[in-house]
């Protein structure tokens, strides 16, 4: 795709990318091209510039424990989920999905 043919769309994928919205493929995508295009990466810098300053303003807020219970209770199911899909291997025999 030319993003140099639509100036919009690439200053509304720099701010989702500054912004922390911009995820999985297109947020890879959009990092190598920060790389290779300098258009791109000035984009990404101007956003920046326009919003670091609105971060640094805000105090921190501590989330009440239950949030953080919630959050290590989610970490520690998809950390078991991982473990259990990933296939069991040996130096003795092959690898074998878990039954």
């Amino acid at each position: 795709m030319d993003y140099h043919r639509n100036p919009e769309l690439i200053e509304r994928l720099a701010a989702e990318y500054v912004l922390g919205t911009l995820r999985g493929p297109a947020r890879l995508r959009l990092a190598r091209l920060m790389r290779e295009d300098a258009t791109v990466a000035h984009a990404v810098r101007g956003w920046e510039a326009r919003l670091t300053p609105m971060a640094s303003a805000l105090r921190e807020v501590r989330p009440h424990r239950r949030v953080w219970s919630a959050i290590e209770a989610r970490l520690r199911r998809a950390d078991w989920s991982r473990r259990a899909a990933r296939p069991h291997c040996s130096s003795q025999s092959r690898c074998a999905s878990p039954a």
